[in-house]
């Protein structure tokens, strides 16, 4: 995260991170509460399951960001892509951002999930699956 951080303050110093989410720009500029609120649980998890202590004001700009872009009501019509550094926390985010969609709107929120491996894919399923009181099958 560290050369991230170093290679990304030149882009930052010249644009704000709207400038980079393509969403509109200033739809982008309204941050829904939920939005801040699932960035908050994602860095407590960071922080106390994976032992991530060193994540940055941008960093968290960042993942709200994409937590209000996949909020938005609308139909998507483009690729989701979250392009951040290996160890950034993506697959934690994709993972809080479920589990609470699925827990708070559980008879209207529907997501589609590509993983490399089916583990991986098995693994994130019965994850949320347990967050949110569903009997794991066998």
């Amino acid at each position: 995260m560290d050369k991230f951080n170093r290679v990304s303050t030149k882009f930052r110093q010249e644009k704000g991170i709207v400038d980079f989410i393509e969403v509109g720009t200033q739809e982008a500029r309204f941050i829904q509460p939920l939005a801040a609120a699932i960035t908050n649980e994602w860095k407590n998890e960071l922080t106390s399951v994976y032992n991530a202590h060193n994540i940055t004001p941008s960093q968290s700009e960042f993942a709200t960001m994409t937590f209000n872009t996949w909020l938005r009501d609308r139909r998507i019509d483009k690729p989701v892509i979250i392009a951040a550094p290996p160890a950034f926390g993506k697959s934690a985010m994709m993972s809080m951002f479920l589990r609470v969609m699925c827990a708070n709107f559980p008879d209207t929120f529907g997501a589609v999930v590509v993983k490399e491996r089916l583990d991986d894919l098995k693994e994130l399923r019965d994850e949320i699956n347990e967050a949110c009181g569903i009997k794991q099958l066998i």
